[in-house]
């Protein structure tokens, strides 16, 4: 016998996107995961070795768009 899950099914059940929202602690965890991608990739790769990188997650305020802009 074969169980068939409808995985998009249970997405929509069990997900909440509310949580991706400034100040969550979802938000929180997925910022110290990029946090630490990048930290590890400017340690340990060495084409990462002269990039400067600029992560400004959703504890910086403004819109995404609005700091880019203010970077350029």
């Amino acid at each position: 016998m074969e169980i068939e899950i409808d995985s998009k099914s249970i997405l929509k059940k069990n997900w909440d996107s509310n949580v991706i929202t400034p100040g969550t602690t979802f938000m929180e965890k997925v910022s110290q995961v990029i946090f630490d991608y990048i930290a590890n990739n400017l340690k340990n790769n060495r084409k990462w070795k002269d990039l400067k990188i600029i992560f400004s997650d959703s504890n910086i305020p403004k819109e995404g768009e609005h700091k880019i802009l203010d970077f350029i």
